[in-house]
């Protein structure tokens, strides 16, 4: 590692915090979502940590991450969440992966594409039950229940998506009643006795049992973030998974109404001591994090000050004596008995905790801890 930034990836913690969501749901089948190189995470070595672990399987976003885990040798049941062209069913066959379908023509432009010498790729049919992004319209599952048994394509599974489950208990309730009721006057679950429902995400987790149906998608829980809203329960002890830290790399001196960085966008009543950090926002810390934001630094607080660049930032050290070159800062983390939450960095950046999770991505190396290790459950 030649640049003084880089995220730690405790696999140890992904792990505790699979073995206890487990145990949450009960006997309830758990994707795994790893999706946008697993929120930041590494979607190749978080899968590699967990596919032995008595998971249902991993969800992606698109047939490229999909491919990717399976040439990284990754064995188990991948759920593609996003579209797929149909150019793209060969590869759905010749991987083995499983495909969502979210509008009914999908199946006609799908089989002109297949290769008649593989099976046909297991379909996930998502309905729209009120986040109106993707999913087909409940109206229409009698329809499409007819194509699928006209055709070669075979639905393994039904789902939709809470959107507002950790704020909105009238609407997620309203999404929950519309899909069952979907299913029963199409009589879905008696002509595809064996179709996987799926609706629940990590904050519908928290609000119980009758949200889980057949399986649940896990992803922001297990990395360690705890959803916050209404009427969730408590949330089970999960771990953050990532971690982020940089050393510092210069000292400066500013003086009383001296500018510094882009912009002279501060200037102080006092001389100042300032530490360079080399993170910016193309390592995702993002440049509306200065004046709130604060890092950790020889165990204490210290804000963030001056414009963000794209590969430095400024922290006040002002507060903090003895700040040596090349003394650790946590961007993101515990240091001494202090902490600096994915919710903190949120805040600060006005923006949800998923985005700053999935913002950190390749740039800062990253460490994984005990990659090599199996967990057990």
């Amino acid at each position: 590692m030649y640049r003084r930034v880089w995220s730690e990836i405790d696999l140890d913690n992904l792990k505790h915090n699979l073995r206890i969501l487990k145990t949450y749901v009960g006997p309830v089948g758990l994707w795994a979502v790893v999706k946008a190189d697993a929120y930041g995470h590494g979607s190749v070595e978080i899968s590699k940590a967990i596919q032995n672990s008595n998971i249902r399987g991993l969800c992606v976003a698109s047939l490229e991450e999909a491919i990717e885990l399976r040439e990284n040798n990754i064995k188990v049941e991948i759920l593609v969440l996003g579209e797929t062209v149909p150019e793209g069913v060969p590869l759905l066959q010749h991987h083995k992966i499983t495909q969502c379908l979210f509008r009914p023509e999908h199946l006609e432009g799908w089989g002109k594409q297949l290769d008649s010498n593989l099976p046909a790729p297991n379909i996930h049919v998502k309905i729209d039950t009120g986040m109106h992004r993707l999913g087909v319209p409940p109206a229409s599952l009698k329809n499409l229940a007819r194509e699928f048994q006209k055709g070669p394509f075979e639905p393994t599974g039904i789902f939709s998506h809470f959107h507002v489950a950790d704020t909105d208990s009238k609407s997620t309730n309203s999404s929950l009643n519309k899909f069952r009721k979907a299913l029963k006057e199409s009589q879905w679950m008696e002509k595809f006795p064996k179709c996987e429902r799926h609706i629940a995400n990590s904050p519908a987790l928290l609000r119980g049992p009758e949200y889980y149906m057949d399986s649940v998608r896990l992803g922001y829980l297990l990395y360690g973030s705890k959803p916050n809203g209404i009427n969730l329960k408590t949330c089970p002890p999960v771990l953050p998974v990532m971690s982020v830290h940089a050393r510092v790399v210069d000292r400066k001196t500013i003086e009383k109404g001296e500018g510094f960085g882009y912009g002279n966008i501060k200037k102080f009543n006092e001389p100042k001591r300032l530490a360079i950090v080399p993170i910016g926002y193309a390592d995702g810390y993002m440049r509306n994090l200065t004046g709130s934001a604060e890092v950790l630094l020889r165990g204490k607080r210290a804000p963030v000050v001056g414009a963000i660049s794209m590969d430095f930032l400024y922290v006040d050290i002002s507060e903090i004596p003895d700040v040596e070159i090349g003394d650790k800062v946590t961007i993101l983390g515990k240091q001494g008995n202090d902490e600096i939450t994915m919710m903190d960095l949120a805040l600060w950046g006005k923006t949800i905790p998923y985005e700053m999770l999935c913002s950190f991505g390749k740039r800062p190396p990253r460490q994984f801890k005990n990659t090599e290790s199996k967990l057990k459950i």
